[in-house]
């Protein structure tokens, strides 16, 4: 038990602290930590201490352990939009997406003379969003040019950061970091920087320092702990002091990043039992450990070798500089993965048992007055560590119970607000008119109406019937005439037979169109890409599509299958992003699950609809479309599809990565496909990749592994501008013994549009990632026996993928 407690300041809350009788005047730099990031209480009273602070010591930033250049553009966003949620964005989500740190939004808006700014070198969404552009503005302005070639090095090394090309590549890392010096000379030779050009100045030294880290650790290089990260952060901090001036800074991030000298830890058989039940804990919560316990104990053994930035910020800023760690006694945190854990007793020996044993209420300790100097406390990760704290802290604020953050709410809708009465259906097959066999994935539609379905790979569909007796069901498939078919003669199951298009297949070279020169493949997409703001919606619009996920075991037996409406709301429009997800919002609208495990799982399934958004040739950059310097486009012809000419380009991938895939880690290997463009729009129509993935093992599997991906898209049009129309995308992979394969799992995702709405759109808050968050399934068995949702086959093989 603790004794000679000279000074100890208790109290209940915040709002009763007397801040000057610790945080004084003379203290211009004020570090708030957390022992994890997933400390509901701690969040509740620093933003409670941050409140304080501006108000009676004029503190007005605050700095967050989250992106330098994502929080700066933040702030310019919010300051050219008064809409304060792009920090929803630049903020880490186990902030940004509770209501503690939604409140500290609402008080920075009614105070315009306070900001949010960032110092780490981990960027985010907005960096991949707007840095570039932000780079070649700033040469623009300056008459300093670069080529494209070199600018998209930096996009896709800096930013995008796509390394693992550059492994034991020396050739490739020399031709990087020349690229990269030559960018930072010409930022250096700027003269008179305005503050946003010096951010993107400084924006790109601690990018590359990330570069440099992330760099060496792929080859094999190691680091105590994360001292270049720590370094680079106190870069950022100093750069932002010296460029706001007078200003007091707030600092916002864990215990371990604003501590100042752990050089005196040794593991003491106390902290490895502890340690152990941690590890042992966290097995049961997650079915597995992340890292074994062996090197659990290497990595703790690293913080006697270990440069926090609070450490750095301590000897340059020294008494003007005030860190503030928090601890808990008991209660639980958002842990690993996103699991409540439960926060172990603390030693008898420790400050926390300490104080619990005396019934403290919340208690600030001031170390500096503190007679005892070495003891245990929980401050790092809710380990308990024996060390000489009067050296890393300046205070440690006791808190009794812990609890997990409050999470933000959406607004829920009812799951049976869709209705669908019994009706007229059409069902029927598409079939070639010659061989009678099933053309897959034709399109459906209604000529009045937005409704629509495609057909699955059998020929298959079912659709409402029109309540005009005068509309026409259109059929329309690759390589096809068209046809229709007047509603009064449809009946209730019908064959409809299309015949081959009459169109001679053409080599793009030979064509002319309208007098002018024959286009390349490179230059069609060059115009399809230009043209993306033209011919897709660029203004918000709802969409219903019918969803459905099926995966398979080793015997192809069902093991997951859910199938649902889902209406999103794209407040932006269609266009691309490097995180597609940040702007489309939406709810479940009707749910059915065929297997529990389904129901339970949030971010599989229908859950993971986001993901596969990612993947679309338009919404995301990751293609061909975009990357186009990635890849070879090996042919090139003009071909009949859905009534009109369109170009088809076919593609092999040169450099497959992350930045040309949107696939990460294991990296893909391989990736080859085809492009359908519209000869007139330039509207991109139809889409197909293949992507093979390196051989790898998890460590929680037994043999290594191999995956594989195909992906199918179609765009509609509807009034002018093109929609998504389906996307099917396919999973296999192959578990390899001795160079042969001795398992094969599937996977089988199908997304079909249903209804477009683009007048009197409906804003849903749900962020698209949180599609399952607090979802009660319930069966409207009504809806589902009347659906047009009509994908019942059992074909989940690769279609003209040359994969083993």
């Amino acid at each position: 038990m603790l004794k000679n407690i000279l000074t100890i300041v208790l109290i209940s809350t915040f709002s009763s602290i007397k801040i000057q009788a610790q945080i004084t005047d003379s203290h211009q730099y004020v570090l708030l930590g957390e022992p994890t990031h997933g400390d509901g209480a701690v969040f509740d009273e620093k933003v409670n201490l941050i409140k304080k602070l501006h108000q009676e010591k004029h503190f007005k930033t605050i700095l967050f352990e989250a992106g330098f250049y994502d929080n700066f553009k933040a702030w310019e966003l919010y300051h050219s939009n008064p809409d304060i949620s792009s920090y929803n964005q630049s903020i880490f989500a186990s902030w940004s997406e509770t209501k503690a740190f939604q409140e500290l939004l609402s008080y920075v808006k009614q105070n315009p003379e306070m900001k949010i700014l960032g110092v780490d070198c981990q960027e985010g969404t907005i960096f991949q969003q707007h840095y570039l552009n932000d780079l070649k503005d700033v040469f623009r302005r300056n008459n300093i040019s670069f080529s494209e070639k070199e600018y998209q090095l930096v996009d896709k090394t800096l930013i995008y950061q796509d390394l693992e090309y550059l492994k034991n590549n020396n050739t490739e890392i020399e031709r990087m970091y020349s690229v990269y010096d030559q960018f930072l000379k010409a930022l250096a030779s700027i003269k008179d920087k305005d503050f946003k050009t010096k951010v993107i100045e400084q924006t790109f030294k601690s990018s590359k320092s990330e570069i440099d880290y992330t760099l060496k650790k792929l080859n094999g290089e190691s680091f105590p702990v994360q001292n270049p990260r720590d370094q680079q952060m106190a870069e950022n901090f100093t750069f932002l002091q010296k460029e706001l001036q007078n200003e007091k800074l707030i600092l916002w991030a864990a215990n371990y990043h604003i501590a100042n000298n752990l050089s005196t830890f040794k593991l003491t058989d106390v902290s490895l039992e502890y340690l152990k039940k941690l590890h042992q804990q966290e097995k049961e919560l997650n079915g597995h450990n992340e890292v074994t316990l062996e090197e659990t104990i290497k990595n703790i053994n690293e913080l006697n070798e270990a440069l926090p930035f609070g450490g750095i910020l301590k000897k340059q800023y020294r008494d003007l500089l005030y860190s503030l760690a928090f601890t808990s006694y008991s209660g639980n945190y958002l842990g690993m993965h996103d699991k409540e854990t439960r926060i172990l007793t603390p030693p008898q020996n420790s400050l926390e048992y300490d104080l619990f044993s005396k019934a403290s209420p919340s208690v600030l300790i001031d170390l500096k007055t503190y007679s005892k100097d070495e003891f245990y406390t929980s401050t790092l990760g809710y380990l308990p560590i024996s060390l000489n704290w009067k050296n890393v802290y300046d205070g440690i604020y006791y808190i009794p119970k812990m609890f997990v953050p409050e999470m933000i709410s959406y607004r829920k809708l009812n799951e049976n607000n869709v209705q669908i009465k019994e009706s007229n259906k059409i069902k029927g097959r598409i079939l070639d008119g010659e061989t009678k066999k099933p053309i897959a994935y034709a399109d459906i539609y209604f000529k009045s109406n937005n409704k629509s379905v495609v057909a699955n790979e059998m020929g298959e569909f079912t659709i409402s019937k029109s309540s005009s007796v005068n509309d026409y069901l259109i059929i329309s498939a690759v390589g096809y005439q068209n046809d229709s078919i007047g509603v009064e003669s449809l009946k209730f199951q019908n064959n409809i037979y299309l015949k081959l298009s009459t169109e001679k297949t053409t080599q793009i070279e030979e064509i002319v169109l309208k007098s002018q020169k024959a286009l390349s493949a490179t230059e069609i997409l060059e115009k399809a890409k230009n043209n993306v703001e033209h011919n897709y919606i660029q203004t918000p619009y709802n969409q219903r599509f019918y969803v459905s996920d099926k995966r398979y075991n080793e015997k192809d037996i069902l093991k997951y299958s859910e199938e649902a409406l889902v209406e999103i709301f794209n407040k932006d429009g269609i266009n691309s992003s490097n995180n597609v997800e940040k702007n489309i919002f939406g709810e479940i609208l009707q749910y059915k699950s065929h297997t529990e495990n389904s129901e339970r799982s949030k971010e599989s399934g229908i859950g993971s609809l986001w993901v596969q958004l990612n993947r679309d040739v338009i919404l995301s950059k990751a293609n061909v479309l975009y990357r186009t310097s990635s890849y070879s486009l090996t042919s090139k012809k003009v071909i009949e599809y859905n009534g009109k000419k369109a170009y088809q380009i076919d593609f092999i991938n040169n450099s497959p990565g992350v930045y040309s895939t949107g696939y990460g880690y294991p990296a893909p290997e391989a990736s080859s496909g085809t492009i359908y463009i519209d000869t007139e729009t330039f509207a991109v129509i139809r889409y197909e990749h293949c992507i093979a993935r390196k051989m790898h093992q998890y460590k929680n599997s037994k043999y290594p592994s191999q995956t594989f991906h195909q992906i199918i898209q179609t765009y509609k049009e509807v009034d002018g501008k093109y929609f998504l129309n389906f996307y099917k995308q396919i999973d296999k992979e192959n578990y390899i013994l001795d160079s042969q394969v001795i398992a094969t799992f599937y996977g089988n995702f199908y997304l079909m549009s249903e209804d477009i709405t683009t007048n009197q759109v409906t804003k849903y808050d749900r962020p698209i990632i949180k599609l399952k968050e607090h979802f009660s399934p319930k069966i409207n068995n009504v809806f589902w026996d009347n659906a047009n949702f009509y994908i019942e086959d059992e074909n989940y093989r690769f279609e003209n993928c040359n994969f083993k």
